[in-house]
This record gives C-alpha cells, sequence and structure tokens, in this order.
C-alpha cells in the first residue's frame, strides 16, 4: 500500500465516529478511490498527500462562541488547505454528501474540527459542550416553528379570514391589523399580541418577513435546544460562506445576514413540519 493510502486510512479512522453508520464506507471510498483517481490524472499526488497529512495530523479550528459571518471560510482559517489544488475537487466531492438527519456539508466540517461529535437528539454536532444546528442553504433551508410536524390549520384558516386567492406575504402585512391577529393567534399561539403587533407594525414587506423570521428562529432554538445555528453553502471563490448565530437576541446581525421567508400559507406544499415554518437564504 501506498503512502498516500496509508495516510488516507489514517484520516479515515480519525473521523469516522463523526460520521453516521451508513456513510462511513462511502466517504472512505470518496477519498481513498474518487479523490486519489482525481490526484493521479492531473498529477497531483504530492497535493493530496500533503492535504491528507493537514487532515491525520492535530487540527487547530476557529472558535464558534461568537455571531461571525464570512464567505471566506476556508481562507479565513485553514489557507494552506484553501490553497491546495486538491481542495476544490474535495469540497465538490465531499460537501454533497447526505442522508436523512445528516445534511450536506456537515462531514465537511467534521473533518476540520478535531473535538467535534455527533450529538444525537440535539442539534447535529456537539463541540465544546456547545450543541451545533448545521443548516446547508445552497437552496432555502427551513426553520421550525412547532415541534409538532402535524400542526396544519393555515390553509382553513387562510380561506375563512383572507379568502380563496392567495396573492404572497404582502396580503399579510398590508391586510387588517385585527385578521393578521386572528390568524396569529391560531398558527403561532406562542407570540404574545404586543409581538404579532409588533410584526404587523412594520408595514413593509421585508422588515415583516425580517422580523417574524427572528421569531421562528428563536422558537427554533427553544424547540430543539441547540446553542448555534450554523448556515453554509460553497461560493464560486472555491470557498464555504458561513453565518455562525450565537446571540440569537442580536436581531441586526440575524437579519443582516440571513433572507427570512415565513411560510404562512402552506398551499399544496408538502414540507414535514408545523404551519408557520420559516425558509432562510444567506444574503
Amino acid at each position: 500500500m501506498s503512502k498516500i493510502h496509508n495516510i488516507i486510512d489514517k484520516v479515515n479512522k480519525k473521523n469516522e465516529h463523526k460520521f453516521p453508520n451508513k456513510l462511513r464506507e462511502k466517504i472512505a471510498d470518496e477519498l481513498k478511490y474518487n479523490l486519489y483517481g482525481y490526484a493521479v490524472y492531473h498529477n497531483l499526488e504530492k497535493a493530496l498527500l500533503d492535504f491528507m497529512l493537514f487532515l491525520s495530523s492535530p487540527i487547530v479550528s476557529p472558535v464558534l462562541s461568537s455571531n461571525f459571518v464570512t464567505k471566506t471560510f476556508f481562507e479565513d482559517n485553514f489557507p494552506t488547505i484553501k490553497n491546495n489544488p486538491i481542495f476544490p475537487y474535495f469540497l465538490k466531492t465531499i460537501y454533497p454528501i447526505k442522508q436523512k438527519n445528516y445534511g450536506a456539508g456537515e462531514a465537511l466540517i467534521a473533518m476540520f474540527f478535531d473535538d467535534i461529535q455527533q450529538a444525537g437528539k440535539i442539534g447535529d454536532f456537539i463541540l465544546n459542550g456547545r450543541h451545533l444546528e448545521l443548516k446547508d442553504v445552497q437552496d432555502a433551508a427551513s426553520l421550525k416553528a412547532h415541534a409538532d410536524s402535524s400542526f396544519r390549520p393555515s390553509n382553513k384558516l387562510f380561506k375563512q379570514l383572507y379568502g380563496e386567492k392567495e396573492t404572497g406575504l404582502k396580503q399579510f402585512w398590508d391586510g387588517s391589523l385585527s385578521t393578521f391577529e386572528q390568524f396569529c393567534k391560531v398558527v403561532y399561539p406562542q407570540f404574545s399580541k404586543k409581538t404579532i403587533e409588533e410584526v404587523h407594525s412594520f408595514r413593509d414587506d421585508e422588515k415583516c418577513r425580517q422580523h417574524l423570521g427572528c421569531l421562528v428562529l428563536q422558537e427554533y432554538k427553544k424547540i430543539d435546544h441547540f446553542d448555534n445555528l450554523i448556515a453554509m453553502k460553497p461560493n464560486q471563490n472555491r470557498d464555504l460562506s458561513l453565518l455562525n448565530v450565537v446571540d440569537f437576541n442580536d436581531y441586526s446581525f440575524i437579519k443582516q445576514n440571513l433572507a427570512f421567508t415565513p411560510v404562512l400559507y402552506r398551499g399544496k406544499g408538502t414540507q414535514a413540519l408545523g404551519d408557520g415554518y420559516c425558509d432562510i437564504k444567506l444574503k
């Protein structure tokens, strides 16, 4: 067995406990065969060896104890790896790996944090005692507003209060406060009358979306008990855009970096979440 394969085996053994059982063999094969084949074809064996030596050694990782956002996560924290010619293919290959309850990007992030562990029931990972909830936002990701995924009153309620035709979220903000309060009393019973009045008072589509989104995010945190929300996606710079939220009361920071789309009317949507959930994207 070649030196590169020996080091790849060390990388796999170092990290396999961070992956679900059904993904361990897949990830090992991606490194041992796919990535190795790419390196041989492009005469990058030395670059691959350097890359694997880094991953097999102790890694100094960023601290995730405060709010931050970056479009250059790897350039900021692992510049040697980011500038290795193997990295773009590694990112392209490993980031999409996922299964139910283990999303895209999670395996990639886990490989760069030595102390990270699968979390079980709370969040996706535990790192230094903190529960991390990771969201891949290449497409919109969703935040639950209710623990009960079968909570589905919105369609019937919408027809009662707003009529048959749904024309978008402005229909809620531009309508009367009393109608909006009646709707939210059912869809968001956990929010006070004052809170609902505050959302409606903005009378601006983006401001209403963003403020209600922050409220749903806080509710999601209460339901799932995580400490960090991490939203991420690969970008055109062959790096990772990443948002880390720790202070969920910092509405200014959150609104500046996350775009919220509350789903107040389910329609024919099949999302396996209770009504009132919210979609998010990185700005």
